[in-house]
């Protein structure tokens, strides 16, 4: 079984029951694998589908899934990997260096909690549908990037 720490943007196609996401869940298997999500993946989900006003069915699906997958919370573990991420985001690690062509970036507080989260589990990969953690992959965990499927 593989570990996967899923980025905010999976829970919005699987609530959407997206293209992406069945290519996602054909690719990865989610379900049938150990899958975590950070807290603030679920928070930062949460808080979108209240701003675009989702509907009963919609919420219902993401109230599930959050249900079904293991949640990893803020603790004291989380921090120093937090804090590494984001020295290293910034060009300013005493010892790892940024991937050739690759500037300095601010990253999202969310998304940094995302990949302390990765970080945290042994050979967890992260799966996303956008590009905030590619300078990372290799570096800290491997990143799954998985581009919008055209209906």
């Amino acid at each position: 079984m593989k570990n996967y720490v899923l980025d905010t943007n999976i829970l919005i196609h699987i609530a959407n029951i997206s293209k992406t996401w069945e290519k996602i869940n054909e690719q990865f298997d989610p379900f049938g694998n150990n899958s975590y999500l950070s807290f603030a993946t679920v928070a930062e989900a949460k808080s979108f589908a209240k701003r675009l006003r989702w509907g009963k069915g919609k919420m219902s699906i993401l109230e599930g899934v959050t249900r079904s997958f293991k949640l990893v919370h803020s603790s004291d573990e989380l921090i120093p990997h937090y804090v590494e991420i984001d020295v290293f985001s910034q060009g300013s690690h005493p010892s790892l260096k940024l991937p050739k062509g690759m500037s300095a970036r601010n990253m999202g507080k969310n998304d940094i909690w995302i990949a302390a989260t990765a970080k945290s589990i042994e050979g967890a990969e992260l799966i996303t549908t956008d590009r905030d953690f590619e300078h990372l992959d290799g570096v800290f965990f491997k990143v799954n990037y998985v581009g919008g499927v055209q209906a």
